[in-house]
């Protein structure tokens, strides 16, 4: 409502003093941004509208539907008006593109930090806590005899001394790509065969001993047999 005043008192105002009326929101358009490259990234997704011939310095939200989580194609994206901005609206006359179609890539797993092995070790490494995470899905390790990879170790709990080959893998799902480490070569010292071969030079030392303590108190009983006579 406007009110008419005068600032002189030698008029007076009868009629029409207040005059109500009213101011219509400004009519925009938007364009659609971020419409490829959009990646899974656990999270819902879908593309932009940035609004068109707003007033400057004025900052406006447009309300997207349509977002979607998982990595796929065939998605749709709609306008369906401004948010909490009253001063604004869809010029629906003009912009012709409301909805928009859209697709979500795979996304790009990664390990959680850099990997690294040292060239000896004294058990097989990442069987255990010490195994890698990876940004999504579990990580599986596995053990190779030979450098291309083709010869995997199954029994790893009983892998003797020697050298091998270890990869961590995440196994790619419809939301991301297949993760694999490089193959890090590592020489195992210490396995359970080693255990082996220690017990064995114990146990052999054990019957060296005795062997040349029998011959001592041979030769001794023989001496003094000897001093005897």
């Amino acid at each position: 409502t406007a009110t008419a005043t005068l600032g002189n008192g030698n008029y007076k105002i009868n009629a029409n003093a207040t005059y109500k009326f009213s101011i219509a929101p400004k009519a925009i358009t938007f364009d659609w941004t971020e419409k490829d490259g959009l990646k899974f990234n656990d999270e819902l997704q879908a593309p932009k509208a940035v609004a068109v011939g707003i007033v400057e310095g004025d900052s406006v939200e447009l309300i997207v539907e349509g977002a979607q989580k998982n990595a796929g194609s065939g998605y749709i994206a709609t306008v369906t008006g401004v948010k909490d901005n009253a001063n604004y609206v869809i010029d629906t006359l003009k912009q012709t593109e409301m909805s928009i179609t859209f697709s979500i890539a795979k996304g790009v797993n990664s390990f959680d930090g850099e990997l690294t092995l040292p060239s000896t070790v004294d058990k097989m490494p990442w069987i255990g806590t010490d195994k890698p995470t990876s940004k999504w899905g579990e990580v599986i390790v596995k053990y190779y005899l030979d450098e291309a990879c083709t010869q995997e170790v199954t029994d790893i709990e009983n892998a003797g001394e020697g050298i091998y080959w270890v990869k961590a893998i995440v196994v790619g799902t419809d939301n991301y790509e297949e993760l694999v480490s490089e193959a890090f070569k590592i020489e195992l010292q210490g396995g359970l065969n080693v255990a082996i071969v220690v017990i064995g030079a114990i146990a052999s030392i054990a019957l060296l001993a005795g062997a040349v303590a029998v011959v001592m108190i041979t030769d001794k009983k023989k001496k003094q047999q000897g001093d005897a006579v």
